[in-house]
């Protein structure tokens, strides 16, 4: 029945209706969960190759985005290990501290993001390259390793749902709160508040610039628009990183925060979303970091210096072949 239904791994799952933990939820939920976690892989593989290919990108709001990136790509090839039944139990430690630690990192580099966005618009702070950077390394990559110390300590890990995780028992509920969901609505909390400040900022600077532009008689009314609209382009795909985190886990907190209170509960659309959206975050960041303004002028910048080249190489083709 709808009871025995439930959700993947990494907050896509509900409670496990096997005896070792593990559900068959049939083919399709298995399907759904694997493309979207493939999709993620895929899109975070293109950032991080194009972060290497493309030298204009190596900037610092870049490698922060890199570094969410890899923490996506790891996070859904932790899904895509699928179920590991005795006895491998080595296996689904691994995958379960995989799942872990690179989910509260996807979380932790969201947040570093829109902090990093605040102290450059907000506070005007521009040496985040320096000591800042290295200490959100230690902060984000140092809060998922305790987290995942937690879980090995309190012996949570293990099968939940379609692969392993933290287990759905007393503990593991506490624990699974603790090192995931807690931390991924205060990300969602705080980095709306950070982007609805920074709108509201931007808003009044650049009416201010169009006042000081209209006093300047020999000004670019279009360039001034072009950069205008620029900066808004950009602020606007930061600002929905922190959208990506809740339309991606806002099905799986409503399933496990029901669960708390009315065990071994299902409905089957929300089951889908969950085991849909969860894994989708990585490909869904890979497509808003593609329609940045930087990546779109690198990206068409490279093929259109491609296709000068070639164009002069085709020239140089015909006027050679009357001599050959």
């Amino acid at each position: 029945g709808s009871s025995a239904v439930g959700v993947a791994a990494m907050g896509v799952g509900l409670t496990p209706a096997g005896s070792d933990g593990f559900v068959n939820y049939g083919h399709g939920f298995d399907v759904l969960n694997r493309l979207s976690a493939s999709l993620s892989v895929a899109g975070s593989f293109a950032v991080i190759v194009g972060f290497i290919a493309f030298p204009s990108l190596r900037r610092y709001f870049s490698r922060l985005v890199v570094y969410l990136a890899i923490s996506d790509l790891w996070l859904c090839t932790s899904m895509l290990m699928g179920q590991s039944r005795a006895p491998h139990y080595t296996k689904c430690l691994v995958q379960s501290a995989i799942g872990t630690f690179f989910g509260l990192a996807s979380v932790m580099w969201t947040v570093a993001i829109a902090d990093s966005v605040r102290r450059v618009l907000l506070g005007r702070d521009l040496t985040l390259e320096g000591t800042y950077e290295g200490r959100l390394h230690i902060v984000s990559w140092g809060l998922p390793f305790v987290a995942v110390v937690i879980t090995v300590g309190t012996g949570v890990n293990g099968p939940a749902g379609l692969t392993c995780w933290i287990r759905n028992t007393a503990v593991g509920t506490v624990v699974r709160w603790i090192t995931f969901y807690v931390p991924l609505w205060f990300a969602i909390g705080y980095s709306g508040w950070v982007y609805y400040r920074v709108t509201v900022m931007m808003k009044r600077v650049l009416a201010q610039r169009r006042i000081d532009f209209s006093a300047d008689g020999e000004a670019n009314v279009w360039d001034l628009q072009d950069d205008i609209d620029r900066q808004q382009r950009a602020l606007r795909v930061l600002a929905m990183l922190p959208m990506i985190l809740a339309i991606c886990w806002t099905p799986s907190s409503i399933r496990r925060l029901v669960d708390v209170f009315v065990p071994d509960w299902g409905w089957l659309p929300l089951d889908y979303l969950c085991v849909t959206l969860g894994p989708l975050q990585g490909f869904l960041n890979a497509l808003l970091y593609g329609a940045t303004p930087a990546v779109r002028d690198a990206v068409f910048g490279r093929l259109d210096h491609s296709a000068q080249k070639l164009r002069s190489v085709q020239a140089r083709m015909r006027r050679l072949r009357p001599n050959i």
